[in-house]
């Protein structure tokens, strides 16, 4: 008996030692993982890439195995990370609503504000700025009573601009801006003040631009101080918009001339690059204006074209210069070029409509998915807390839980129907109108062929004109622009030069038969016309594509139409360009 005591002895230690190593190891590894967190954590506001680069040494597996508690922050400081790093945050709604859970119920406060705050990002990159507002505004007394006065400004600024997604809230919107800024100045922040000092210019230039310009100033002389060259390029833009709008030509020249030796024309960082191309197009423009087109064209020559909208820019500066200086075969073969891409970008919007439905279907069943698995953990936890009481209990709970379930999932099943079907009724509708206009543009299919041979005849016109001094300039640049193509729009100023180089007239007579049209409307109807994608009006006005469609429906109200705006705008749009396209068949017929 003793000697069975003594082996059963011996064996134990035995397996104790074996398995102290692994244990040692799991001990040592969990302490490494909490001391990454507490490293990021104290990195995430000075140093946030330094922080994510911290959190990028924790393995997935092992972040999965942590316990609840580091699991949740865990999951905030990723995400906290990937956000202000300007990486999408889009995929981590699932974790960072369970962070938010956890926080909410073990706390502490300052940590669930933080969840809710990037909780809010996540769902506004999601498209659900409903639950984004929400969220801010679970988080907003929490912050309030932290007295953090930079977090809550953030935060002010970030419900701002969910209110300006909105189109009946801009003025909340503004006051929200207003709110943030003043937290920045209570908090001595100059550089945070100098941003949403800009911010709020945007905003209220749209509307006045007297309002506008101290904003503009004091984020100008901001900039200057701390050296922000961004901020006070960005600045300058403004400015010059301004000017211009104001036909204050002269001043656009003499303000760029006065800020030439202090910027100079390179760009330093690629954010800077759209920025000189607004700038040296408003002063091109301003040159027209006053009649000199060759300073025009030199201009014209130094802006680098990215973008279908940059080239359309380039072709209506160069068709104006052209008309300046009586050059009527190149006047005639930019007007074309223009037609033709400002109908290929309304080709491309099309598809991005068939991609949005897709989007949404895939978002619904994500959403249908995220349910059922809060279902499941809800049926798990209730079973276990009713099995410690009775078994009777537990029966009745599981009948009840069974029975509610089953409801819902008929309920579930049903909304999916009905979104599938509209879905489909969707994308039937889209394609249906994608072969009513390939059946009506089949001749200008026929002008595409030749547009195509006249982009051949500008490489053509610089090998023969290459040595003459009064035309290599624009034969020159003539066959750098044939050669750019991709994506994007300028500004509203050159929408609307470009949509009135392509439709002369169009504009004036739509907006005397609606004069009750705001400046807001009259840019959304702009930018629809000449064909811009969603996504490049919406990052343009800095509204969500579902505040876009707000905005189109309420604009169809005002005009009193019964259609969409897309179809009113596409069927008088259709109606002038039959008549342009007759008269261009005309020219090339006697050419």
């Amino acid at each position: 008996m003793k000697r069975h005591i003594g082996l059963i002895s011996v064996l134990t230690v035995l397996a104790a030692l074996l398995f102290l190593p692994v244990l040692i190891s799991c001990n040592d590894r969990g302490t490494q993982l909490r001391q990454a967190l507490a490293a990021a954590d104290s990195l995430m506001k000075t140093d946030p890439q330094a922080a994510l680069d911290t959190l990028l040494t924790i393995d997935s597996a092992d972040a999965a195995r942590l316990p609840r508690a580091d699991r949740a922050l865990y999951t905030l400081l990723r995400t906290e990370a990937g956000y202000k790093c300007y990486l999408p945050v889009a995929g981590n709604t699932t974790a960072i609503s369970e962070a938010v859970d956890y926080y909410r119920r073990k706390g502490p406060e300052d940590r669930l504000a933080r969840a809710l705050t990037m909780q809010g990002a996540v769902l506004t990159e999601c498209g659900d700025p409903d639950g984004a507002m929400l969220a801010y505004k679970e988080a907003e007394p929490l912050i309030e009573r932290s007295g953090d006065l930079e977090q809550l400004g953030l935060l002010h600024t970030r419900i701002g601009e969910l209110y300006q997604m909105s189109s009946f809230n801009d003025s909340a919107a503004i006051a929200r801006y207003r709110k943030a800024l003043n937290c920045f100045k209570d908090a001595e922040l100059p550089e945070r003040i100098m941003y949403a000092e800009s911010s709020l210019a945007r905003m209220l230039v749209l509307d006045s631009s007297d309002k506008a310009v101290p904003h503009i100033l004091e984020a100008l002389r901001l900039a200057d101080i701390y050296g922000n060259r961004l901020c006070s390029l960005s600045c300058l833009e403004m400015i010059l918009q301004i000017k211009s709008e104001r036909q204050d030509y002269d001043g656009v020249i003499r303000t760029v001339s006065a800020a030439h030796s202090k910027y100079s024309w390179e760009p330093q960082i690629t954010a800077e690059k759209e920025l000189y191309r607004n700038i040296l197009a408003t002063v091109a423009y301003s040159y027209l204006k006053i009649g000199h087109a060759d300073s025009a064209g030199l201009i014209a020559a130094t802006i680098q074209p990215v973008s279908p909208p940059d080239s359309l820019l380039l072709y209506d500066l160069y068709a104006q210069i052209a008309n300046q200086t009586g050059d009527w075969k190149t006047l005639a073969k930019c007007r074309t070029a223009v037609m033709r891409l400002t109908l290929d970008a309304m080709k491309i919007d099309k598809e991005a409509r068939i991609t949005e439905i897709e989007r949404k279907y895939d978002n619904a069943v994500l959403r249908e998915e995220l349910y059922r698995h809060k279902a499941r953990v809800s049926k798990i936890t209730a079973a276990s807390i009713t099995a410690a009481v009775l078994l009777s209990l537990i029966i009745f709970a599981l009948f009840r839980l069974t029975k509610q379930l089953k409801a819902e999932r008929n309920i579930l099943k049903k909304r999916l129907s009905s979104q599938i079907s509209e879905s489909e009724n969707s994308r039937t509708e889209l394609q249906n109108l994608l072969l009513q206009q390939a059946s009506a543009n089949l001749e200008l299919m026929k002008y595409y062929n030749r547009t195509h041979d006249a982009m051949m005849e500008i490489v053509s016109t610089y090998t023969v004109y290459k040595d003459n001094p009064n035309r290599h300039l624009f034969a020159d640049k003539a066959f750098k622009t044939a050669q750019n193509f991709t994506e994007g729009l300028s500004s509203i100023t050159s929408a609307t030069r470009l949509l009135n180089t392509a439709y002369p007239g169009f504009l004036e007579t739509l907006f005397k038969d609606f004069p009750d049209l705001k400046h807001e409307d009259k840019a959304i109807i702009i930018l629809t016309c000449c064909g811009c994608p969603n996504h490049v009006v919406c990052s343009f006005l800095n509204i969500s594509e579902t505040n876009l469609s707000t905005k189109k429906t309420r604009i169809s109200k005002r005009m009193s139409i019964d259609e969409s705006l897309s179809k009113f705008l596409k069927a008088r749009i259709l109606s002038y360009k039959s008549d342009v396209l007759k008269q261009i068949e005309n020219f090339s017929q006697c050419k």
